[in-house]
């Protein structure tokens, strides 16, 4: 026996890291088919931009929320530094997309993102209790 196959057999096999991306496939067309339609439409505004980019964020951060809290299992349960490691820079730029456009966005905007926010928080602390999947 060779040393090579000795090391080998030494080495404990890695596992597959659990997938931090979103699981709901038929979400992404309903993110995205918004946020274009409306920039092709209106045109690439710095607000537009900003809340595009807050959504994809918002959007990408559900999954590694899920895997920090617990929800997604023993083997994802294994990867929540990386999970919360995303979640930290993506919920970041969740924050600073929507701040800039509320800083720079009409009082309109402002309205229509208060409340967009008020949906997105609902829904984090649906994800939280662990609800995210129930009406009630």
């Amino acid at each position: 026996m060779s040393t090579a196959t000795i090391e080998s057999a030494k080495m404990p096999r890695a596992e597959p890291a659990a997938n931090l991306k979103p699981k709901e496939h038929g979400a992404y067309a309903i993110l995205a088919i918004p946020i274009v339609t409306a920039i092709l439409v209106t045109g690439p505004t710095v607000v537009g931009l900003c809340v595009a980019v807050a959504s994809l964020a918002g959007f990408l951060a559900h999954e590694p929320l899920l895997v920090a809290l617990g929800h997604r299992g023993a083997r994802a349960q294994r990867t929540t530094p990386a999970a919360q490691r995303r979640l930290t820079v993506l919920l970041t730029v969740t924050i600073a997309g929507g701040v800039n456009a509320v800083v720079v966005g009409s009082t309109s905007v402002r309205y229509s993102l208060v409340l967009c926010c008020t949906l997105a928080i609902a829904c984090f602390v649906l994800a939280i209790a662990g609800k995210h999947r129930t009406l009630g």
